[in-house]
């Protein structure tokens, strides 16, 4: 999508990016078998969505718990095993979400990582 813009156009999309508000979309879909959804995901997810979607949201925020453990705790390192282990949890992520990319909910949820925090109760 932003190929023609270069690392510039790259590095500025990837700092707009909201990521209190990313893990908040995480954190309902992770929640939402149990807990219904904020009033606006629950207007787009009339259901509990699909439970790969779910491994999805799970898998994203695990990762980026991951990231601010490297990022901001240096006396906490990181294990061979425990990068092995974040691998295979996002492949199988990735392949969850090829498996459901044609549903709807697919695309709400990345809908909703970029834009929930802009979103409004007006509809």
């Amino acid at each position: 999508m932003f190929s023609s813009g270069g690392d510039a156009l790259k590095n500025q999309v990837t700092r707009a990016y909201n990521h209190a508000a990313m893990r908040k979309v995480c954190d309902a879909y992770v929640r939402s078998p149990n807990n219904p959804f904020p009033p606006l995901l629950a207007q787009l997810n009339p259901g509990a969505p699909d439970t790969r979607l779910i491994n999805v949201a799970r898998t994203f925020a695990r990762l980026q718990d991951a990231r601010h453990l490297a990022d901001y705790d240096l006396a906490s390192p990181i294990s061979y095993s425990e990068v092995v282990a974040l691998v295979a949890a996002t492949d199988a992520a990735l392949t969850d979400f090829q498996a459901i990319e044609a549903l709807p909910e697919t695309t709400i949820f990345p809908t909703a990582l970029l834009l929930a925090d802009r979103w409004t109760r007006r509809g």
